[in-house]
């Protein structure tokens, strides 16, 4: 590891030209090349300014190369294809898992565990919040990266509404029904909730939360690979199916039965809406609530200029009043690690080189440097102990990660289906013993053309290693 010390070099920063660094000439060539993908020009110089300060501390030299999202793939894998890829680079979980799969990157598995020079008496993952960690592993003995940043879900509330019409924030889903009530009453749209289609995310991230909050002990007995506690993934899922785990008569029932209570207070017009529409409603104070990614916060913030205050809350609490089977701890609607940074495999050939490329994603997501991209960038930092922006502070994660992700369907073409016959349910058009029916045979359906797809049987345990050590990208 790389002793830290002050060094008056400096860092030599290219021209920028059209939103990309020029190449350096070879005399000149940085210690490390990193490559990023950035969009603004606020961005930038917060980046700048950073790696500036990195180079005084550390002595090593970065060669910053930033691309748009619509270029940035493209730059990146012609680099690769010249041979001049860089040293570093980031990217979301799916480009990272694949570039870790085709041998473009480092095997971070075990410096999870290594002290991080930048929180000494810690190994470095033990800030990252459990539900991201877990999402970072492609198997039990493989990580492509370290994330910086992670993306997740809260409901915003208008307090201003809250308090005009003597709302409490509720915490329980009973709570949450009841506000939704009085706000009706009132003649204030409760939830702003988009349903125009089946791709909309929110019925997806409630499904997510409510059925992982009352499904017992079930992920424990689907999760049979070696990682503790992990993520259900969709061979052990089908597997569950096809040994009669997953009953729509029991357990999996209950978090359609809550989006049904929820329904009654969407609104008419509610399988209209879209996302952006549901934000604008909410940014103009027609709605008292909505489901939002932490991503939205800033433009949010912006458009209402300081007009009303929110506050961030997790999918409320089911109790065991409500159902038996409740955990009745809180559980995330959606998590995914963001700003994956990488380490090119083939500096495993330069010692000295790969420490370097460590010590500099070490530093990129140290508390200091972590604090700072969230006050200025609106980023969710990935450790635990660095300063939330004030407006993203009900962002910082507390509850579990949901552990089966398949209540809103197996793949994009089974979504689709559950959404259709969850509508027919939430309308009643069919009463629930046939939505238990539509949906029972919709999954046992999907899982045997899934099954013949994959090759996937009992005989070759469902394409799991028979050591357990599942070999698939956690979802």
């Amino acid at each position: 590891m790389i002793i830290k010390k002050i060094m008056l070099s400096a860092l030599l920063f290219p021209v920028l030209l059209a939103g990309v660094y020029k190449k350096v000439p070879a005399a000149e060539k940085a210690d490390l090349v990193v490559f990023q993908e950035l969009e603004s020009e606020e961005s930038r110089e917060t980046y700048e300014e950073i790696l500036t300060e990195y180079t005084e501390e550390t002595g090593t030299k970065i060669r910053l190369e930033t691309y748009s999202s619509s270029d940035y793939r493209k730059e990146l894998e012609a680099a690769f294809a010249e041979g001049s890829e860089p040293d570093v680079y980031t990217g979301s979980l799916a480009d990272m898992t694949k570039d870790f799969n085709d041998g473009q990157l480092h095997n971070f598995l075990y410096l999870y565990d290594e002290e991080n020079v930048y929180q000494p008496g810690e190994s470095w993952s033990d800030k990252l919040p459990a539900p991201v960690k877990d999402k970072m592993y492609i198997s039990n003995k493989e990580i492509p990266g370290y994330p910086a940043s992670f993306e997740t879900v809260r409901i915003l509330c208008n307090k201003e509404l809250f308090d005009s019409a003597h709302v409490e924030i509720p915490q329980t889903w009973a709570e949450f029904l009841e506000s939704c009530k009085k706000f009706t009453d009132s003649g204030i749209r409760p939830l702003a909730f988009p349903g125009s289609s089946y791709g909309e995310p929110a019925w997806q991230w409630f499904l997510n939360s409510l059925g992982n909050q009352t499904a017992g002990n079930l992920p424990d007995f689907l999760d049979v690979n070696e990682r503790e506690k992990g993520y259900v993934e969709l061979n052990e899922f089908c597997r569950g199916i096809e040994q009669g785990d997953i009953d729509f008569q029991k357990e999996f029932l209950s978090p359609y039965k809550r989006f049904q209570e929820l329904a009654q207070f969407l609104g008419e017009d509610f399988e209209n809406m879209t996302q952006d529409q549901a934000l604008e409603a909410f940014e103009k104070g027609e709605a008292a609530m909505v489901l939002t990614e932490s991503s939205s916060i800033k433009e949010m913030e912006a458009v209402a200029e300081g007009e009303f205050s929110t506050e961030a809350i997790s999918v409320p609490v089911i109790m065991k009043d409500t159902d038996e089977n409740s955990a009745e701890k809180p559980v995330l609607p959606y998590v995914q690690p963001e700003m994956i940074y990488g380490i090119n495999s083939s500096l495993k050939k330069e010692g000295e080189k790969l420490d370097m490329a460590v010590d500099f994603v070490q530093y990129m997501t140290s508390e200091e440097v972590q604090s700072r991209l969230s006050e200025e960038l609106y980023l969710l930092p990935s450790n635990q102990n660095a300063a939330f922006h004030k407006v993203l502070e009900g962002f910082r994660i507390s509850e579990d990660g949901a552990r089966i992700p398949f209540f809103a369907g197996m793949n994009e073409k089974h979504r689709e289906i559950v959404w259709d016959i969850l509508k027919e349910y939430i309308s009643g058009e069919i009463p629930e013993t046939e939505f238990s029916e539509k949906m029972q045979k919709s999954y046992e359906t999907e899982e045997q053309e899934i099954k013949e797809l994959k090759g996937w049987n009992i005989t070759n345990n469902y394409g799991m290693p028979k050591t357990g050590e599942c070999t698939m990208c956690a979802p």
